[in-house]
Order: C-alpha cells, then structure tokens, then sequence
C-alpha cells in the first residue's frame, strides 16, 4: 500500500488543494504572480486528475475538472494582460523608446486592464461555486471514490500515464504548422501537461518515479517554454502592429511602433529556430521512457 498510485494520487491532490486555498488570500492581496501561481496550480490539478483515472472514480474527478476549467478560464484575461504589460516593458526597453504616450499605451493600459481582470477573479472567488469546488476537492482527497487501479503500484499506474501524455504530446508535435498558432498552441499545451505529471510523478513518488521521469519534466519544461514564448512574441508583434496602424490612420507617425514591432519578430524568428533542438531533446526523453 505504500507505493500505491492512490497513494501517490492523493498527495499530490492534497498538496496542490492546499496551494489553491493559499492563493484565495493572495489573490485578494493582488500579491506578486498569483495570477500565474493560480492558473500554474490549476493546471496541475487537472492533469493530476485526468491521470488520475484508473485510480479515481471519473465520474466525479471530471466533473471537477470542468469546474477547475471554468477557474482557469476566469484567469486567462488578467494573465494575458500581464503578460503583454510585461512584454512592454522589456520591448521598450529594448527599442530605446520613452516617449510616455507609447509608454502608457503599451504598459498603462495592459496594467490597467489587469486591475479589473483580477476584480472579476476575486468576485468569482465570493462566490458560492467557489466554496463548493475547494470543499469538493477536499472531500476527493478525504474520501476517494475508487476505481478498479487504486491499489495497484505507482509506477505501473502512473508511469503508464505519463508514457499516454507523451504519446499524445508526440502526435501534436508531428502536426504543427508554423504557419498555424492553433497548431503550436495545441502542442504546448499537449506537451505541459506531460511536464507537469512527470514533475509530480518525479516529487511525489518513491525513489523520484524512477530514472528519466525528471528528466523528461525538465525537456518537456524547455519545450513549453519555446513555443510559449514565441507564440507571446507572435502575438504581441501583432498587437503593436495594429497599434501602428491605428496611430498612422490618425494622423501621427508610427515608426516607434513598427520599430517595436521589427524588434518583437525578430525574437519570434529566434524562438522559431529554438523550437526544433527543444522538440529533440523532448523526443529523446520521451522514447528513453518507453
């Protein structure tokens, strides 16, 4: 029984609960990150129960992840706003611009923006659904709902979910389009949830899991990381170009802009020719573990 996958499953359930009622307070205390902390914790939760399965009853462990869904998606505008108001400010700083009419445009606003996306999150959270979801998870931790692979070891369990996650990730990987935002957004987001249940699995489970579990986490980590930050440069350029557009339709010069916007393509190209070695690296790992 002390190796478990239920054993396991409900650690790494009860530790990340306990993260998710911490971050109630920091969210109302506007604390540094805790935008980014929550949807982090979020994230982990759901890829805990979706692996989770053969262990836990679906029948309840889905319903809560929709919930858990539905919080995340609360959260994605103040963290897109952070992001941008971020990105602006190393933008800038790269580009040497400081006319503070950009300044504001790029970095007031986006800051402004987080402010009342964060409002809402906490309204959502003086909600009763709130409570009830933390006090439904609580009681998953407390009294699981079995299913037929509670008992059965760790590794057999969960290492066998984690090699289905990196398949998974591998198929989305071989159909991304450069061309196509959709496509890479579908492969990070494939390729985080393995990182996220290898880091749990390395953390949690006895002896870190077994050997290349971290260190399939830790590719998988670098892999997130590129193509998250070349979608976020993608993504901003446009947004600055749209800026330029519109200053030029008005009647005033938009060369800081498009000089911004250069700048801001350039780091998207660097990404790009990142993402192969990462992807390679990802592979290696991933067929290490097979």
């Amino acid at each position: 029984m002390s190796h478990a996958a239920l054993e396991v499953v409900l650690t790494v359930l009860r530790e990340h609960l306990a993260e998710l009622v911490a971050l109630d307070t920091a969210m109302r205390e506007d604390a540094p990150e805790v935008v980014h902390d929550m949807r982090t914790v979020v994230r982990r939760l759901r890829t805990t129960l979706a692996a989770a399965r053969p262990v836990l009853d679906r029948g309840v462990t889905d319903g809560l992840r929709d919930r858990l869904g539905q919080l995340g998606a609360a959260l994605e505008p103040a963290r897109d706003a952070e992001v941008r108001a971020e990105l602006a400010v190393d933008l800038l700083d790269a580009g040497g611009v400081e006319d503070p009419a950009i300044r504001d445009r790029l970095v007031g606003d986006a800051h402004d923006e987080y402010r009342r996306d964060r409002r809402a999150v906490v309204a959502l959270l003086d909600q009763v659904s709130w409570t009830e979801l933390v006090a439904d998870l609580a009681a998953l931790v407390e009294r699981p709902p079995l299913a037929a692979e509670a008992l059965r070891g760790q590794r057999s369990v969960l290492h066998r979910a984690l090699r289905r996650q990196a398949r998974r990730a591998h198929r989305r990987l071989g159909r991304i389009d450069a061309a196509d935002l959709d496509s890479l957004h579908d492969a990070r987001k494939a390729v985080r949830r393995v990182r996220y249940l290898a880091e749990a699995i390395a953390r949690y489970a006895p002896h870190g899991g077994g050997p290349g579990v971290a260190e399939l986490g830790a590719a998988a980590k670098r892999l997130q990381d590129v193509l998250g930050d070349h979608r976020d440069a993608v993504l901003h350029a446009a947004w600055i170009g749209g800026e330029a557009g519109s200053t030029e339709r008005a009647g005033r010069n938009p060369e800081a802009y498009r000089r911004l916007e250069r700048i801001e393509r350039d780091r998207a190209a660097e990404l790009e020719t990142a993402r192969d070695p990462a992807i390679e690296e990802f592979e290696r790992r991933r067929r290490e573990l097979e």
